[in-house]
């Protein structure tokens, strides 16, 4: 008999760990309309008319730049899905 397990969250320290939290990480961003760059896969834009918010990831930083409504809206899409800490504005 033969038996097989799948690990369904990578685990801290692996040499996968940092590409899962990456494809975890996009795919929340994606869930509210961001998209990523083609130039850079750490940059992230969303366009709502004229309206543009960024969001830069480089390692386990994330940097957020636009106008008030989008910098928020992304803040809480990270807070209800990860264990982020608000350091203020750059």
């Amino acid at each position: 008999e033969s038996i097989s397990c799948h690990l369904k969250k990578s685990l801290y320290g692996l040499k996968q760990a940092p590409r899962a939290w990456y494809m975890r990480l996009r795919q929340e961003l994606e869930s509210i309309g961001l998209k990523a760059s083609e130039a850079d896969a750490g940059l992230f834009i969303l366009c709502d008319g004229n309206v543009r918010t960024y969001v830069i990831v480089y390692v386990d930083d994330i940097l957020i730049a636009g106008r008030t409504a989008g910098i928020n809206a992304v803040k809480k899409i990270l807070k209800e899905n990860f264990d982020v800490k608000d350091i203020g504005e750059a």
